[in-house]
């Protein structure tokens, strides 16, 4: 069990200042807490890498208007680059949370991180302790609905052997039971952090934070990229997956991208618009996948299986 952690490291609250944005989503709460830097029990870090081979950390936003996601920031408490390897990194994710996962009262609720919409890589040597970490994710445009929920994750299956990271993270008690903070296991299960059985029994929201534009994406024209779901079927599958493109116009181009849980493309296309695409993967490996099917004014994204 994870929550026999050990010694805990504070960091001051040592935030660079940033110019003025249209608005911060998770910023204002972590503030009101006490930084800190867990270590795991058995080496690296509760909300890095360590031991138990956990695979994502993420933070979880909505808000009470449409908005256009800009910027993800990230603080680190420890970045260790032993390795000297150039191609050591890791991915930092958007997702959509309408998958399961497990709560503090070990309900599987289709509340957490699934679907990757979109993902950036940063090699290690890039990333700062101590300070922001920023990450540009307005080159897509993505918007987001009132009160849809997302996630901003850190994956570090990219990290070279020997390299180790650690994200800061508020003290245990200051979230307030919001459960907005989550990790997926080394067995593909995601649980909020502050579950007592299976996760770290923490109470704490890490310091990952949505950079938005509030301004209503009405106003930004043609120039969107609404973020919805997409329908697939059958789920799992073993050779064919059925997608449900009806909400594309017949006159839009559309890119098909599929990735493995890491964020790795392994499949790409571009089709015209039929009202369902029949897609043979009887070539892909047994695996959990997230396709993406994105045309100039939307991104549809659905998780599958492939037996």
């Amino acid at each position: 069990m994870k929550n026999l952690l050990v010694t805990t490291i504070l960091l001051t609250c040592s935030f660079a200042i940033r110019a003025q944005v249209t608005d911060t989503l998770g910023w204002s709460n972590f503030m009101m807490g006490t930084d800190t830097l867990y270590e795991s029990p058995n080496g690296g870090y509760a909300f890095g890498n360590n031991g138990y081979n956990d695979k994502v950390k993420a933070q979880t936003f909505s808000d009470s208007v449409s908005f256009v996601l800009k910027e993800a920031w990230l603080k680190f408490g420890a970045i260790e680059f032993n390795s000297e390897d150039s191609t050591s990194s890791v991915m930092v994710h958007v997702f959509l949370n309408n998958g399961p996962g497990i709560t503090q009262l070990s309900n599987s609720d289709t509340l957490a991180p699934d679907s990757i919409v979109s993902s950036r890589e940063i090699p290690i040597y890039e990333l700062t302790e101590g300070t922001i970490t920023t990450v540009d994710f307005s080159s897509e445009t993505l918007v987001f609905s009132a009160f849809q929920q997302f996630s901003i994750g850190l994956s570090f299956d990219s990290l070279a052997v020997g390299d180790t990271i650690g994200l800061v993270s508020t003290t245990d008690g200051d979230a307030g039971g919001t459960q907005q903070a989550w990790e997926l296991t080394e067995n593909d299960n995601w649980i909020v952090i502050s579950q007592p059985a299976y996760s770290w029994n923490l109470d704490v929201d890490l310091a990952i934070f949505a950079v938005t534009d509030r301004n209503d994406p009405a106003g930004i024209n043609d120039n969107i990229t609404r973020v919805e779901p997409l329908h697939v079927y059958p789920n799992p599958t073993s050779d064919i997956l059925n997608l449900n493109l009806d909400s594309f116009t017949d006159s839009e181009s559309i890119e098909i991208l599929i990735a493995n849980q890491v964020g790795q493309t392994v499949w790409f296309d571009y089709i015209n618009k039929p009202s369902l695409t029949k897609l043979d993967l009887s070539e892909l490996r047994s695996g959990i996948y997230t396709i993406r099917v994105s045309s100039e004014s939307r991104i549809t994204v659905a998780k599958f299986v492939k037996q």
